[in-house]
């Protein structure tokens, strides 16, 4: 089964779903999302940013997905904030979700 990165986890609630769906999951921090961006080629695995608990995405992430426009990006946020959701357009994302 495809893995997934999860960036800028909150807590282990989304790792741990993934991992008893049978998803293997490998969290890196934001910092880490801006060594991403210099990679010749996208990564095959969807990548989820947590952003439960910020205003704003990574700073990274739009460069990120300048970069590499086919890499598959989903955001989790608390809520529908409309400068989130505008900066999420923005930058690319592919889906948002809130949580529950």
């Amino acid at each position: 089964m495809k893995s997934v990165t999860l960036v800028g986890a909150r807590d282990a609630k989304v790792a741990e779903l993934l991992k008893e769906l049978g998803v293997p999951v490998n969290a890196i921090t934001a910092d880490e999302l801006s060594a991403w961006t210099g990679r010749a080629s996208a990564p095959s695995a969807p990548i989820i940013v947590d952003t439960r608990g910020d205003a704003q995405l990574p700073a990274a992430l739009a460069g990120f997905k300048r970069r590499h426009p086919g890499a598959a990006v989903l955001i989790i946020s608390s809520a529908l904030e409309p400068a989130l959701m505008l900066e999420a357009m923005r930058a690319g994302v592919t889906e948002c979700l809130t949580e529950p």
